[in-house]
């Protein structure tokens, strides 16, 4: 079951959206952001993992390309935290040296030597929760700096519902994050929401090695 990954419907609408704007952002050479958000415990973590497999490390004859980046909102938030964040998950080995505009130059050049296509940034919820509007402005600003760096890339943010009241309260962020995803948990509290969850029992009872059908998935049961 740990490797077990269930691409329900509203998993498929995000990784269409991805692969739309990643077409777009190459055409463009410019990046674009997607905040995703889901309660904890519904699959944000997973869903990296699982991206990390479609977009996977490759070693070349002149360079070691990371197509997927992933780092969590550093505690405390701040824009140099940020910045040696994003430095230690490209694998800089001097992630924590050099002085702001230097880092910046640094992070900015792995996106594009490597091929990042993704970067992946949880727990952005953390933003509003600890930054006053001046932190929450300065971090919006690096996110800014992001999306304008020629890498083509898009900028996955994935957090609870807190992590909207930290976009919207910035215009820098809104602009680079236009485009809002939700993965809503699985419940049985209607028919609706039974039908949702039955069939997602369903997908995972088929990828395992079952000897027999499971009656879990009958719509009797509803």
């Amino acid at each position: 079951l740990d490797g077990l990954f269930v691409c329900f419907d509203e998993i498929k609408l995000i990784l269409r959206t991805l692969e739309k704007q990643l077409t777009l952002n190459k055409a463009r050479n410019r990046a674009s952001g997607i905040l995703v958000l889901a309660p904890s415990g519904c699959g944000k973590s997973s869903l990296i993992k699982y991206l990390k497999n479609i977009y996977p490390d490759k070693e070349t004859e002149t360079n070691s390309l990371k197509r997927l980046v992933d780092f969590a909102i550093p505690a405390p938030v701040t824009v140099q935290g940020m910045r040696e964040s994003l430095l230690h998950a490209q694998g800089d080995p001097l992630w924590n040296y050099g002085d702001a505009k230097e880092q910046k130059l640094r992070s900015h050049e792995h996106l594009k030597s490597c091929d990042t296509k993704i970067l992946a940034i949880d727990n952005f919820h953390d933003i509003p929760e600890h930054r006053g509007v001046k932190g929450i402005k300065e971090v919006g600003n690096w996110v800014r700096d992001i999306c304008e760096t020629p890498f083509g890339g898009v900028i996955l943010a994935l957090g609870t519902e807190e992590a909207a009241g930290g976009r919207d309260s910035n215009k820098q962020l809104r602009r680079r994050i236009q485009t809002v995803l939700r993965i809503s948990p699985f419940s049985i509290a209607n028919k609706e929401a039974a039908v949702r969850t039955i069939k997602c029992f369903d997908e995972i009872f088929k990828q395992l090695p079952l000897a027999e059908p499971c009656n879990l998935t009958s719509k009797a049961i509803l």
